[in-house]
């Protein structure tokens, strides 16, 4: 097992909406498109659009061969449900449901 970390990675905020919001789609296909070009550690947190962006970075890894990648998340920040975030938009009030 590799445990060092590539060089270059995704940084999945803008899965949560970071500065603008992201459908589904469009998030599945940057990591898709990521993956193509080689990039194989994608980075995420759960403040990033109230989890929103870890569900789709997981949504797009889901299926992948689990060794081919690095996956990354933080913790730290306390999510108080029904809390909305304006740096993220178009994204549900933080807190687990």
């Amino acid at each position: 097992m590799n445990t060092s970390l590539p060089a270059l990675g995704l940084g999945c905020a803008p899965f949560g909406g970071l500065f603008d919001a992201v459908d589904d789609v469009t998030a599945r296909g940057v990591s898709d498109r990521a993956r193509e070009r080689g990039v194989r550690y994608f980075d995420t947190a759960p403040s990033h659009g109230a989890g929103l962006s870890e569900r789709r970075a997981g949504a797009a890894l889901r299926g992948r061969p689990r060794d081919e990648f690095a996956l990354s998340t933080k913790i730290g920040r306390l999510l108080l449900p029904g809390t909305p975030d304006p740096s993220f938009s178009g994204t549900p009030a933080q807190g687990c449901p």
